[in-house]
């Protein structure tokens, strides 16, 4: 708002706060006989937004964020992992999640993850309040080499009760 400030006049202003950083919570649940050679997942979100234009309300800048997955030891998550951001939110025509499942001893080899999410982030840059989490799930692992996956159908959920959605995820060889 513009206010004229008189010299020597007291003024009482409140200003509201808004909150211009949303939380997201991506989770992936491998299945399959090589779930417990998975050493780190690793990659990184495209199309997130670098800068906010507060006055106007506009996300531009597309950029990419680092996404370090770490396993989930307990409670209804567990065995599954997470990666979580802060973000301003997403600018550019798309959004993708571009990530490399790494296995201990290199048996089997590194597998590429990739999975559009431009659908389900479309919506991320309003109710920065309410963090937002997306699940995904592996259908199988690879067994040999030179395999890359894709998650489709990722699903919304608070990643807490069970609810952390699931999603089909087709490998590709």
């Amino acid at each position: 708002m513009d206010v004229v400030i008189e010299k020597d006049t007291e003024y009482e202003l409140t200003a509201t706060m808004q909150q211009q950083v949303r939380q997201l919570t991506l989770i992936i649940e491998p299945t399959g006989s090589t779930t417990d050679r998975i050493k780190r997942i690793e990659g990184y979100l495209s199309g997130v937004a670098g800068t906010l234009d507060f006055s106007a309300g506009i996300h531009a800048t597309p950029a990419n964020v680092e996404l370090q997955f770490a396993k989930i030891a307990s409670g209804a998550n567990a065995g599954k992992y997470a990666a979580t951001v802060r973000l301003l939110g997403v600018a550019g025509e798309q959004q993708k999640l571009n990530a490399i499942i790494h296995f201990t001893g290199g048996n089997p080899k590194a597998m590429s993850l990739g999975s559009d999410l431009t659908t389900e982030l479309a919506a991320f840059n309003a109710d920065k309040t309410k963090p937002l989490t997306l699940g995904g799930k592996v259908v199988e692992t690879p067994t040999g080499a030179d395999f890359s996956a894709t998650i489709t159908d990722w699903t919304p959920g608070n990643g807490e009760d069970g609810e952390d959605g699931s999603a089909g995820m087709e490998t590709n060889h």
